[in-house]
């Protein structure tokens, strides 16, 4: 399979509630062009506090085929597998490695069941 990088905005704790999808691809070339094109925006660093050094080390550690993506702030990649696959003992296999955004907690939370409690289903 596939494998899908879902580049993100977030903040400078990578917390998954903060996190906005600005690409996916699965090219990893296409992938470092987005990230450094987020850096030199100033939307996201790389081991630095300003733009214009962050994007210089992250081009030098490019070129050095060493990109740490931990070095990132405000920005995170996650890798995934392409659910799309002609092989059905794939697709179990993909689901039980997703993530977990939310705790069942949350999921029944009384706000979720006060606002189905008001819907009218004709």
């Amino acid at each position: 399979m596939q494998t899908i990088h879902l580049i993100f905005n977030c903040n400078q704790w990578k917390e998954y509630a903060s996190g906005r999808l600005i690409a996916a691809t699965t090219d990893a070339e296409a992938m470092y062009a987005v990230i450094g094109g987020e850096i030199r925006a100033g939307n996201m660093d790389y081991d630095s506090e300003t733009a214009t050094v962050g994007f210089m080390k992250f081009k030098e550690d490019y070129m050095k085929g060493e990109v740490n993506l931990s070095k990132l702030d405000y920005g995170m990649v996650i890798e995934t597998c392409n659910a799309q696959t002609s092989e059905p003992q794939s697709l179990p296999e993909h689901c039980a490695n997703i993530p977990r955004l939310l705790s069942e907690s949350e999921l029944a939370s009384e706000p979720y069941t006060e606002i189905e409690e008001e819907l009218e289903v004709d």
